[in-house]
């Protein structure tokens, strides 16, 4: 069992600063997850009837954070195919696995295994190494989100464009 929603206040952080995501949710859905901006430790989750958001410029810090389900985020990305997505959602979070065979070569490791191991000059390790700063799927996921749409990745406690 992973982590809670309430606990995984990196996630929050993540989908607050996430304005792009934000900005299309005129309104709280039955079923969805939110929390306030200056209590993310309490995740509240929509029961009887839609909730407007108001507009975060105006509130400040007491705005509403929806926090998008993983089911949500498949949605986000725009692919035909679930066949397609999860190929590349895999190939997103184990980058290592999914480097072509001819840019790879195969290396013996200390006990007589052979490893498959990227040519340096295919992936540098920033990239192979990007996917493992997250510790839940739901950051995963988001991140996947951020990396296909917005070509933005998550440094620092915000989202970059990449180069």
């Amino acid at each position: 069992m992973g982590m809670k929603l309430y606990e995984d206040l990196v996630f929050i952080e993540m989908c607050e600063k996430a304005v792009e995501i934000q900005a299309t949710k005129g309104f709280l859905a039955v079923g969805d997850y939110w929390c306030w901006a200056s209590l993310p430790e309490r995740v509240y989750q929509v029961k009887i009837e839609p909730i407007v958001m108001e507009d975060r410029r105006i509130k400040r810090r007491n705005y509403k954070i929806w926090l998008p389900t993983q089911s949500d985020m498949d949605g986000m990305i725009d692919e035909q195919s679930p066949h397609k997505s999860a190929m590349r959602f895999s190939a997103f979070a184990n980058p290592a696995r999914h480097v072509s065979m001819q840019k790879a070569h195969f290396v013996e490791d200390e006990n007589g295994y052979l490893d498959l191991v990227p040519d340096p000059e295919v992936m540098n390790q920033a990239e192979l190494d990007y996917p493992k700063q997250f510790t839940s799927t739901e950051q995963l996921k988001l991140a996947f989100v951020y990396k296909q749409n917005y070509n933005k990745v998550w440094v620092d406690g915000d989202w970059r464009e990449l180069e």
